[in-house]
């Protein structure tokens, strides 16, 4: 959370801002210009102040170092010391929670994706983390490799099983909501992408070696039982 001082600077200038609680902030620019904002708790600011200041500001701010688009995906604050400090270790792969929300109203979850600790075995079950929560250093791609674009939809499920299979990573689960991310996508839109996403998905299944057919029916059997409307505020 950032705590809001008149005379310095925040540590490290945010990619944008969570409000966790409203209220009104208090924030100062690059230039040394202070603006006010009233502010509604859930709502993330797409701006990048030098300096929160403690006079006027009321509300509760956390600091996004990952940013993706408001309409999208609005991750909670996350960065690498939180992992380290709550693991211990210094891990090379990390996994949260995601809830997806409705997109008329981003208060209701619509689905709860939380799939605990990993196992190697379960990847022969369609076990995968939550595909926007998983965070990874730079040695993993080194490793084991990019993105592989002939994959249309499927390509961050093929690399999560290469990451997972062949590039000898220490995984880590938070078990916390760390992103929240509205329902809809590419994977979904009509029956040819479902379609073709299930081919994709089977061809890095294959690939990978964790499984066949089975393994790709029970990828998308495990979904259902993530869907349930509940009160995300």
């Amino acid at each position: 959370l950032v705590a809001p001082d008149d005379a310095s600077d925040l540590p490290v200038r945010p990619r944008a801002l969570y409000v966790n609680a409203g209220g009104t902030a208090v924030l100062q620019d690059n230039d040394g210009q202070s603006l006010t904002y009233e502010l509604v708790a859930g709502t993330v600011l797409s701006l990048r102040p030098t300096r929160v200041l403690a006079t006027g500001t009321t509300a509760q701010l956390a600091v996004l170092w990952v940013f993706c688009t408001p309409t999208t995906c609005w991750p909670t604050a996350v960065c690498w010391p939180r992992l380290r400090q709550r693991c211990k270790i210094r891990p090379s792969t990390a996994f949260m929670v995601i809830w997806n929300m409705s997109r008329a109203d981003r208060s209701r979850v619509i689905r709860h994706w939380k799939t605990g600790k990993f196992d190697p075995r379960a990847l022969q079950r369609g076990w995968m983390p939550p595909h926007p929560t998983l965070y990874l250093r730079r040695a993993v791609f080194e490793r084991a490799g990019t993105y592989d674009t002939s994959f249309r939809i499927s390509g961050d499920y093929d690399a999560m099983l290469r990451f997972l299979t062949a590039g000898r990573v220490r995984l880590v689960y938070l078990p916390r909501v760390m992103v929240r991310m509205t329902m809809g996508g590419v994977s979904n839109r009509s029956m040819a992408q479902i379609l073709r996403k299930s081919r994709e998905d089977y061809g890095a299944i294959r690939r990978h070696g964790v499984g066949g057919i089975g393994t790709l029916v029970a990828k998308n059997v495990s979904k259902l039982s993530q869907f349930r409307v509940v009160d995300g505020r």
